[in-house]
């Protein structure tokens, strides 16, 4: 195993990571691989540290592979699953509340021709420890997806070979100690049935979309109790991914071919409501032959759809749209990184932006050796692209992405099991007291939580950007902003629960990601000279209560009232951090409104 940290590195020519920075910065914070016998990754997911979960499969093919990561890409534990005469590979992960890890996928014999043998399910704790496996036994039989409800309920769907000669959906909800609680197989009319994805909603509810005989979408509606509510066909291609909206509505994405009048496929989305009535159908058509692969849905309802397509006579390329809640087209993107290849997305997901992330292949050509890439590439919510960022492995595809608290973004490839870490934010290292809280004899300062504006340079002086981090006792804070741009100037804004907003002298940039600032060294660091000097350092004024901009009475009267009733606490009047409202922090506030402290901005 080798770590890349923080450096564009190659080794043995075959890894190299290549960032595209347009207006937002983002880092290849480190890469992991995995070389010996070609190991298989296939899906990735973060626990409620943002520890790295990964599975997939051994290049021999005979054991499952489960590994964990902390942030830095350090292995916490690693963890194999095998069946004694049968090869085994790995479909999806999941995660749960409790952190336990929920991996799926299938025995097969020893063949050349593979012959799935059962829809295959594990549940690991945080620890690694295998808690239960289950194993439906099926010919030609395989898990496609798990999904996981608020109680720790496991849903898996997959498909299995029937005795009449047809492929079946099967599905099957176990408790979280592995009780099976449900289980269905499907056949609608002795075809041939593969689910391609499901979803479940706030009620319950389980959603599962696939192919149908003849290149029909079929879609399926279970309730909690997996008793079937609807089923409903749509002519064209398969369902290739659902999602529900939360409201009630359940989209499904595809492509249609019109046999009838024999033009290409177009983008199909269609939303269905609880009843399974169809409230409408959309067909997107970009200029040849686009296919829908992936949902995801914003904060606002909007849709996203990530697929693929060609302009007439190239190779197809990545494709995202997105359109609002009734399906009216808001903006598309393209994305194609070799003309010479065919390039196809694989994942897609979300940030709490409403931007998206795209991962999947491209054509790579490097060494004397053409291989296929793994691509990101990142979308704001109106459509720009503030970046595309690249790990160029031997047939690497980016095949899953998981998004951390901080923004980090983590992929996964599929070939090689490797495992990136991308950062996004902007940080800016910020050193400043806060007055009350600031003992001079100790050279400390309690700490406690300050939000930090990132400010337009230029009037009006919009907020860009802010971000909340603890100052420790000697006045040290980091700080992320993941919508600043490096190179771009910003007044930096000290904002403190009962302190004066301080601004920075002068706009300050960001430089490959970073920017340190020092308030502490001058009165001349704060815009206006706006601080006061204690002992040794400059501190930013304490006793604005109320935020209004100034110490004024109004605070002075908040104050007294609180030390009159000896309020106590995290509270505002405790100007001096010792959690009591007392003398103390009266003097300070007095202090202050003596002198008539205010807000000083440009």
């Amino acid at each position: 195993m080798k770590i890349l940290k923080n450096v564009v590195l190659t080794i043995m020519i075959l890894v190299f990571s290549r960032i595209n920075l347009n207006a937002q910065a983002v880092t290849t914070d480190w890469v992991v691989n995995n070389f010996p016998g070609i190991p298989v990754g296939v899906m990735t997911g973060l626990d409620q540290n943002d520890n790295v979960l990964v599975t997939g499969q051994s290049g021999d093919h005979n054991r499952i592979i489960t590994k964990k990561y902390d942030t830095n890409g350090n292995l916490i534990w690693e963890r194999t699953y095998s069946i004694s005469g049968y090869a085994v590979a790995a479909t999806w992960l999941s995660i749960d509340n409790s952190g336990n890890i929920i991996v799926t996928g299938y025995p097969h014999n020893f063949s050349s021709n593979p012959i799935e043998s059962g829809l295959l399910t594990l549940k690991y704790d945080n620890n690694g420890n295998l808690l239960w496996d289950k194993l439906i036994q099926g010919t030609w039989a395989f898990a496609v997806r798990s999904i996981v409800d608020q109680s720790g309920n496991i849903y898996v769907t997959g498909r299995a070979w029937q005795y009449t000669a047809t492929y079946d959906f099967v599905t099957v909800k176990y408790a979280p100690d592995g009780t099976q609680l449900w289980f269905d197989t499907f056949d609608q009319n002795s075809g041939f049935h593969t689910p391609n994805s499901m979803d479940l909603d706030q009620y319950g509810n389980l959603f599962i979309t696939g192919g149908g005989q003849s290149g029909g979408l079929i879609t399926v509606m279970y309730n909690n109790s997996g008793v079937r509510q609807w089923v409903r066909e749509k002519s064209g291609t398969a369902g290739n991914n659902i999602k529900s909206d939360g409201n009630g509505g359940i989209f499904i994405t595809g492509s249609y071919y019109d046999f009838n009048t024999g033009t290409s496929n177009d983008i199909m989305l269609l939303k269905y409501d609880l009843a399974g009535n169809l409230v409408w159908q959309r067909f997107y058509d970009f200029g040849n032959s686009e296919y829908g692969n992936l949902i995801n849905i914003d904060s606002h309802s909007n849709i996203f759809i990530t697929g693929f397509g060609a302009l007439q006579g190239a190779f197809p390329g990545w494709l995202t749209v997105k359109v609002d809640p009734s399906g009216n087209l808001l903006w598309y993107k393209r994305f194609k990184f070799n003309s010479g290849w065919e390039e196809y997305p694989y994942f897609a997901l979300t940030g709490p932006e409403d931007e998206i992330y795209v991962t999947g292949n491209v054509g790579v050509a490097y060494g004397g050796t053409t291989y296929h890439g793994m691509e990101t590439v990142r979308y704001n919510s109106d459509g720009s692209n503030p970046w595309v960022a690249g790990v160029n492995l031997y047939a690497g595809i980016g095949i899953g992405l998981a998004l951390g608290s901080d923004l980090s973004l983590y992929g996964v490839g599929m070939f090689y099991y490797s495992v990136i870490k991308y950062s996004q934010s902007l940080t800016l290292n910020v050193k400043t007291s806060i007055e009350g809280f600031y003992d001079p004899v100790q050279n400390k300062m309690i700490k406690d939580t300050v939000k930090v504006y990132l400010k337009s340079s230029s009037s009006p002086y919009n907020a860009v950007d802010s971000a909340l981090a603890i100052l420790d006792s000697n006045g040290n804070g980091n700080f992320n902003f993941p919508n600043a741009a490096n190179t771009v100037p910003y007044y930096i804004v000290i904002n403190h629960r009962n302190s004066v907003e301080t601004w920075s002298a002068a706009a300050n940039s960001f430089s490959s990601g970073n920017v340190s600032y020092d308030f502490t060294i001058s009165s001349g660091q704060a815009f206006g000279n706006n601080q006061i000097l204690k002992g040794a350092k400059y501190c930013i004024y304490s006793g604005d209560v109320n935020k209004d901009g100034l110490i004024d009475a109004g605070d002075l009267a908040l104050v007294d009232n609180a030390v009159i009733i000896s309020l106590s606490g995290y509270v505002n009047t405790d100007a001096d951090g010792n959690n009591f409202t007392d003398a103390g922090d009266l003097s300070i506030v007095d202090n202050n409104t003596s002198h008539g402290v205010i807000a000083i901005t440009p």
